[in-house]
């Protein structure tokens, strides 16, 4: 009985060997950075439970830790996770609640392929400290697989990502200068995606404009966001050809390129050529000769600005700018005052246009034109500017 039973032993753990994997032939692993767990993040994906398998899972996705530390921890999430880009556990504490996050992501093992669903779609990020924070629907890609099928789905120059560790470099999967395709798995890294490290990014929804929403021509400004801030270049090249025709202009099949004497992304070219430059690298402003094709939001109107006009005539209440304060209310006068005031203006008018056709040598110490003014209208009228002839 003792002599069969290492044999049994061996048969049992052989069967365990080639289930396990002949699953892995059918499933792969991901890094989940929200969710209460890995199915709840996914439905098609599931806890890594077994202490080994977690750290099969590190080394299937390069992580650069691959031993598990084992715990028992409340503030973690259950079964394995990656620390802070940097550590690698496996959390025993079946009664934990934490949920995956950033700094404690989830390794989970999840079935079927990786491709984009149909309401899915790649997109390039050149700014927020990552997809998510870039926008709400869109995700790190963590697979380095995913990162090739994703340059390929946008037609990028390169298709085969260049595996590192890179604390300068947004991580998970990035495009370089246009040029190169990277896959960081250094998940330490804070670094934003930018110009120069654009991240390829995993959203939901379409890729076409919203409702809030357009395209637009710019013939000035360093970039699209440059010339106007609720504006963005467009780096997909279907996209470009999508921007083209909805302008209707005449071309609408863009020539890709790598030109450092032109804009970068969609841009018409002399009012006759669609262009796509996926010279990343490319600081050419957009020009009359070379247009910038940019995506806007509707709220590009042009912004209201408080008006600085102050009225020369603080006393005509139609003239004032709407922020001088009120005028005092003018009390009522009898109709007869009234009518008698409108002629001592108008004579004042007359006798200050004469003043002041004349030259300065005939314009005596005296006034004589203001004469027969009541006193208070001659005052005003004596201190009438003289207009040099």
């Amino acid at each position: 009985m003792g002599s069969t039973a290492p044999w049994r032993k061996a048969a049992v753990h052989a069967e365990v060997f080639w289930l396990f994997w002949l699953q892995q032939l059918t499933s792969h692993y991901q890094l989940m950075t929200s969710g209460a767990s890995c199915s709840a993040a996914n439905p098609v994906c599931e806890t890594i439970y077994m202490q080994e398998e977690c750290n099969a899972a590190a080394t299937a996705l390069s992580l650069s830790d691959t031993w598990n530390d084992a715990g028992d921890w409340g503030i973690y999430p259950k079964g394995c996770f990656f620390t802070k880009g940097i550590n690698l556990k496996w959390n025993y504490g079946m009664g934990s609640t934490a949920p995956c996050a950033e700094a404690s992501q989830c390794i989970c093992k999840c079935s079927g392929t990786a491709a984009p669903t149909a309401d899915s779609h790649y997109q390039l990020m050149t700014s927020g400290a990552s997809c998510s924070a870039a926008n709400p629907v869109c995700e790190t890609i963590y697979m380095q697989e995913e990162c090739n099928a994703a340059a390929t789905a946008l037609s990028l120059s390169d298709t085969w990502n260049d595996a590192g560790d890179w604390g300068t470099h947004p991580k998970g999967c990035f495009f370089t200068k246009g040029i190169n395709l990277k896959w960081n798995y250094g998940m330490g890294s804070t670094a934003p995606c930018a110009e120069a490290s654009q991240c390829i990014c995993k959203c939901s929804g379409t890729a076409a404009p919203t409702a809030d929403s357009h395209y637009q021509l710019m013939t000035s400004g360093a970039s699209c966001s440059a010339a106007n801030p609720v504006c963005e270049t467009i780096y997909m090249q279907e996209e470009c050809n999508a921007a083209a025709t909805a302008l209707s202009l005449s071309d609408t099949q863009n020539a890709e390129g790598n030109w450092g004497t032109h804009p970068k992304g969609c841009f018409f070219m002399n009012g006759i050529n669609l262009k796509w430059n996926y010279g990343m690298g490319s600081t050419a402003p957009c020009a009359e000769a070379s247009q910038c094709i940019c995506k806007c939001s509707a709220t590009a109107a042009p912004t209201v600005y408080e008006s600085k006009t102050w009225a020369r005539n603080t006393r005509d209440q139609g003239r004032r700018s709407a922020v001088d304060p009120p005028l005092p209310p003018v009390p009522p006068q009898p109709e007869g005052d009234l009518q008698q005031t409108l002629v001592q203006k108008r004579q004042l008018g007359a006798a200050m246009a004469e003043q002041l056709n004349k030259p300065n040598s005939e314009i005596d110490s005296t006034m004589k034109g203001c004469e027969g003014l009541e006193p208070h209208m001659q005052s005003s009228c004596a201190g009438c500017p003289r207009v040099p002839v």
